[in-house]
């Protein structure tokens, strides 16, 4: 009933408010500089998000992975299952919780021919740590740290712009909703870390750990996923109806209305595939369960195809607008002119 709501809200408002016009090849204007410069304000929220978000795989056992079971790791919504399951872990290993479980709580297992997060894997990778860790939590002073600043002032910037109307159909903001994710990595910030080592030697040492106080149906674990089911939903809303506003175009773009379907697509299946698993009690493994089904891996095409062909239908009506004085400003409104104020 909710994502049919939402489809609602989301058509009526594309439909009702302006019309849809035709594409407009306006970026032949575009210097050679003015691409780098577009490029690297598109590319830079995705880089930041994936490069917090993914850990580098540990190879356990078997042979390396093919590249089909890595690209499911880019997927954003791995990554936020991820963010999810650290801090639900924390929060039910609260009086267990050590320097070896955050250790595997953070890193990825490849073991055969799957990913494994389980929490069985906390005792089991011990046999590959060289040494045993001792930090609870991240240095603050450290990589970690620095990612979730900068992922932090990003997401905070993209809910400013696309409050304010900002026309995100313009391709040097096109990721900025998909920096709004990175907020979902503040309540687990002080226990992302990537910083902990493992060998690929196996040795007899097996570091003992006390288990979860709280089981998955504890009221904690309860609340907490309440909790995060009911964000999802929230930044789906909020994403798709700010992102709705045309502000001074007088109609709907082409790249505007494929951005719109990337990301509602994107947001719906978010909330669809983590409410799942929540409600199955699957919330376990810092894996998100599906990680290795076929249907994800074609999902996971699906969702880089779309954003390439957003990004290339935006690369043809981006232009840049001369406003008042020495002000300028990246569009796809093709009503806008010389002189904007």
């Amino acid at each position: 009933m909710i994502k049919l709501l939402l489809f609602l809200l989301f058509f009526t408002r594309v439909s009702s408010a302006v019309p849809i016009c035709p594409i407009h090849y306006q970026s032949w204007t575009l210097s050679p500089y003015q691409w780098f410069n577009i490029f690297t304000l598109c590319l830079t929220p995705l880089a930041v998000h994936v490069a917090g978000g993914v850990p580098s795989p540990i190879i356990l056992s078997g042979k390396k992975p093919h590249w089909t079971n890595r690209l499911a790791l880019f997927n954003p919504i791995s990554i936020l299952w991820r963010y999810y399951a650290i801090l639900d872990r924390r929060i039910r290993w609260s009086s267990s919780w050590n320097g070896t479980v955050l250790a595997a709580s953070n890193a990825i297992f490849w073991r055969e021919d799957h990913w494994d997060g389980s929490e069985e894997m906390i005792g089991e990778s011990s046999h590959f740590l060289p040494h045993t860790p001792t930090a609870t939590r991240v240095n603050f002073l450290s990589v970690s740290s620095l990612t979730s600043v900068i992922v932090a002032v990003q997401g905070l910037s993209a809910a400013a712009y696309v409050q304010l109307g900002g026309n995100t159909a313009d391709l040097s903001v096109f990721f900025q909703p998909l920096a709004l994710f990175g907020l979902y990595r503040l309540p687990s910030a002080i226990w992302l870390s990537n910083e902990a080592v493992y060998t690929e030697t196996r040795s007899n040492e097996r570091l003992e750990c006390n288990g979860p106080a709280f089981g998955v149906q504890s009221l904690r674990g309860v609340l907490y996923r309440c909790w995060w089911a009911g964000s999802t939903i929230a930044l789906m809303l909020f994403v798709v109806y700010e992102s709705t506003e045309d502000g001074l175009c007088g109609c709907i773009t082409v790249s505007s209305l494929a951005q719109r379907i990337f990301y509602s697509w994107l947001l719906i299946s978010l909330m669809g595939i983590h409410t799942f698993y929540l409600a199955k009690g699957k919330s376990t493994t810092t894996v998100i369960p599906c990680m290795g089904d076929t249907w994800y891996k074609v999902f996971t095409c699906v969702v880089m195809l779309l954003a390439v062909a957003s990004i290339i239908l935006s690369s043809l009506e981006t232009k840049m607008l001369k406003c008042n004085g020495d002000f300028s400003l990246y569009t796809t409104c093709p009503g806008l002119e010389e002189g904007c104020n």
